[in-house]
């Protein structure tokens, strides 16, 4: 009788893509919904994202730009201006970002960057404000990380520290809504009230910490695909002084109750029928930076798995339909 081979071990699977801490990598899939006679038009409007320091920017901005910046739209009318605001360090060589502004063009339809509110002046669109708020103290907590990171100073350097030599301004997300682009400028009840104005005027306004419901009414609203992004809201974890928190309170004062004011409010409607996706996530679409069917996410999701990355979408139910 043949002797039984040994038992062969079962395949161990690969090990799943994770990021700098350890989290894996996770893509999400957010439905746009159709809101019929509520979409707005951007058509000829002038689309500025005031993007706010440490406020869910970064992922925003990466799927502004695939639609905006892509074969979708016309890169020729759009413009990241690069740089700081308020001399804030974010990196070596960055000058103030309202100075690379190209004010001679007078048919961009896409604006993005750390700008103050009044930035359209002398544009001849009519500006649509979109920006995005967060907790002030975890973004201040993150901001103060952000700079020691990068050589601006050291964990253990007092925050009043940071402020006065202009590392960080105080109230920063109350003074760049209210348009104050002198950072020795003191901040005020007069420009908490200035920015609280000008918040009226923004088409739509999200949170950070809601960002996935705040996409959801953005696609919406303008009426732009489903998308499936790339989520890059975790930065490098950092062991933080524990008296952080009390030394960064005096300088958000005017920063909270501007947060306070502001709430997002779920939408209603059917999927719209197509998508598109970050242009980090595997390439399926048909042509390249087009919109695709809405059947293909079934095709991401598989193509993903087997990349092992993780795909949520986090505004579905366990029936794959969205929450409200």
């Amino acid at each position: 009788m043949p002797s039984e081979s040994a038992p062969q071990p079962a395949p161990q699977p690969a090990p799943q893509i994770v990021d700098e801490n350890g989290q894996p990598v996770v893509h999400k899939f957010v439905r746009s919904l159709d809101l019929g006679a509520g979409t707005q038009i951007l058509d000829n409007r002038l689309l500025v994202f005031v993007h706010l320091p440490k406020c869910a920017g970064r992922t925003f901005s990466a799927i502004l730009d695939k639609w905006f910046l892509s074969a979708v739209g016309d890169a020729s009318r759009g413009c990241y201006a690069t740089g700081t605001i308020y001399g804030q360090y974010l990196g070596s060589g960055k000058g103030e970002a309202a100075a690379a502004v190209k004010r001679d063009r007078t048919d961009l339809a896409y604006l993005r960057g750390h700008l103050p509110y009044g930035v359209h002046a002398g544009f001849d669109l009519e500006p649509v404000y979109v920006t995005f708020l967060r907790e002030p103290l975890a973004r201040s907590r993150s901001h103060f990380a952000f700079g020691a990171e990068r050589g601006g100073w050291t964990l253990d350097t007092p925050f009043a520290d940071v402020v006065a030599r202009g590392g960080i301004a105080d109230n920063p997300m109350t003074r760049q809504l209210a348009g104050l682009t002198d950072p020795d400028a003191p901040c005020t009840e007069d420009t908490l009230a200035a920015a609280l104005e000008n918040l009226l005027t923004f088409s739509f306004v999200g949170l950070a910490e809601q960002f996935d419901l705040s996409l959801q009414v953005f696609l919406s609203l303008f009426g732009l695909p489903s998308v499936i992004y790339l989520d890059r809201g975790r930065g490098k974890s950092v062991a933080l002084p524990d008296s952080l928190a009390g030394q960064i309170e005096p300088f958000i004062t005017f920063d909270q109750r501007l947060y306070d004011s502001v709430a997002v409010e779920p939408v209603a409607g059917q999927t719209r029928p197509d998508l598109w996706v970050d242009s980090t996530v595997i390439s399926v679409e048909p042509a390249p930076g087009q919109p695709i069917p809405i059947a293909g996410v079934d095709v991401i999701r598989d193509t993903l798995a087997t990349r092992h990355f993780e795909f949520r979408e986090p505004l579905a139910d366990d029936a794959g339909t969205a929450k409200h």
